[in-house]
């Protein structure tokens, strides 16, 4: 997977834990490797911070998502109690095979991985498609990590590093909203790498407002396929 593919490694030269842990997740949750969009989010070296992973409270946060339905990754919005992990404990969609998690480690370290996506026609096959709303994934796991992070006092002086990857790209199509109508239509087809990982971005403890980096995100997941992100 990601620890396999010498341009991730390049990318993330120095945080190489961050390919380890987003392995582990998808052999954990995704066992039967599908392609899969990932996010991640970590504290910077300058001051180390720790998540109380056994506080029920801060699960409870975790657990409830935020706000909205999304009917790919249901706002992270899990009604199936945690899941004790490696790192700290996880959230699930509540199918036995689940489409979606999203975990928080102890040491602050978030990830959330969707697997699960729509189909579009294409030469008379039905193929997987990322869409243009797939933007909104990085808004909702930022704001569940800032609402989660907001549930202890420690933690508001602290900067974070954000990534994410779509781990075999070259298996999906990329779609966006039709001219005309509701419906979205095929735009690019997959791209020839095997993985898309994307740079880090840096979010500063007086960033009061994290939507930004996910605009940048957003931009960067439509522009890798040439195609405009949709407006914040």
């Amino acid at each position: 997977m990601l620890t396999d593919d010498k341009r991730a490694i390049l990318r993330m030269a120095g945080n190489e834990e961050l390919l380890i842990r987003a392995d582990e997740f998808l052999a954990t949750h995704n066992p039967k490797a599908l392609p899969a969009l990932i996010v991640q989010l970590w504290p910077t070296r300058d001051k180390t911070l720790i998540l109380d992973v056994d506080n029920e409270s801060i699960r409870k946060r975790f657990a409830a998502g935020v706000e909205g339905d999304d009917g790919w990754w249901c706002s992270f919005k899990s009604y199936s109690q945690t899941k004790p992990t490696l790192h700290g404990f996880a959230t699930m969609s509540g199918s036995e095979e689940p489409t979606w998690a999203c975990e928080a480690h102890h040491d602050a370290h978030f990830i959330a991985g969707l697997w699960h996506f729509p189909t579009l026609m294409r030469e008379s096959h039905n193929v997987p498609v990322l869409a243009t709303f797939h933007a909104q994934f990085f808004k909702d796991f930022l704001i569940l990590v800032q609402s989660t992070l907001g549930s202890q006092e420690s933690g508001k002086e602290i900067k974070f590093n954000v990534t994410a990857a779509v781990v075999r790209a070259s298996k999906l199509y990329f779609a966006a909203e039709a001219k005309f109508g509701n419906s979205f239509t095929i735009r690019a087809t997959p791209l020839s790498q095997e993985n898309l990982q994307f740079p880090i971005y840096r979010i500063e403890p007086a960033q009061e407002d994290w939507s930004t980096t996910a605009n940048q995100m957003a931009r960067a997941l439509c522009g890798a396929y040439g195609v405009a992100a949709p407006t914040p």
